[in-house]
């Protein structure tokens, strides 16, 4: 097959759903499940706290963003919150291209893959930040384009290990179907967007943020969170199995991960 041929070929947006769907179905409990026990607590401790430390505040103090950006403590729960979160989307990632693949792991097989790939997601996590970051500053424009080559580097490093090579891999596999993926993420953002805005107005929040919302609200918001992070890796192991079979494999499956 030439390379024309292979380029022609375009990413199925609703198979992407369908497949997210499909890996939601089969392996909701152990998807929600990581979310629920790594993502839940770590993310609500921290919302909590940045909560309280604007309430101890001066009232109108317009430091008080200050005085929490300077507190160790709020930087340990975000670098603990990006370590348990690098362990998640590589159990989540395992089970959900392992699904696809045919070959679904088991618990602990996910586990392993999880632990082996933590450390590498947990720099990929670091360095894809700072890249989109940078690239905003410089008119917003770069940023994006960045995270749209970059999207799919996560499921890259939980399948062949290597954290630059993921980034390479990620860039190879989204040429030629950016526009499409772009779409597909932003109608993603959206939804979530809307749902989220929805159920804060309904937990007695306000849609338009006009202070600080409710406890009731802050709860529903963590927990709608830890969902949307276990709904967005089905996703991202749906459009790289996809991407992945329209350029050709390579890399490892997941089942060779641990072997």
């Amino acid at each position: 097959m030439t390379d024309a041929s292979i380029s022609a070929r375009k990413l199925d947006l609703g198979r992407v759903v369908r497949d997210t769907i499909a890996v939601l179905k089969k392996q909701a409990p152990l998807m929600f499940g990581a979310s629920a026990l790594l993502y839940l607590p770590v993310y609500l401790g921290s919302v909590l706290y940045t909560q309280s430390m604007m309430k101890a505040s001066t009232s109108g103090d317009p430091t008080a963003a200050l005085h929490v950006a300077a507190s160790p403590f709020y930087w340990l729960l975000v670098l603990l919150g990006i370590f348990l979160g690098s362990f998640m989307y590589g159990f989540q990632l395992s089970l959900s291209i392992g699904e696809l693949e045919g070959r679904p792991p088991t618990g602990q097989e996910a586990i392993q893959v999880g632990l082996k790939r933590c450390l590498p997601v947990f720099a990929a996590s670091i360095l894809f930040g700072l890249g989109v970051a940078l690239g905003a500053v410089l008119l917003i424009v770069p940023g994006i384009i960045l995270g749209i080559m970059w999207s799919v580097t996560l499921p890259a490093i939980v399948e062949r290990g290597e954290v630059f090579a993921g980034f390479g891999h990620s860039r190879n596999l989204t040429r030629g179907n950016r526009w499409r993926i772009f779409g597909l993420l932003v109608a993603t953002v959206i939804v979530m967007g809307v749902v989220q805005s929805i159920l804060t107005a309904l937990a007695g929040g306000s849609i338009v943020n006009t202070g600080q919302p409710p406890l009731t609200a802050l709860v529903v918001i963590a927990i709608y969170s830890a969902a949307v992070a276990a709904i967005f890796m089905a996703l991202l192991g749906a459009l790289y199995v996809q991407l992945r079979e329209l350029k050709g494999r390579g890399g490892e499956s997941v089942a060779q991960v641990f072997s």
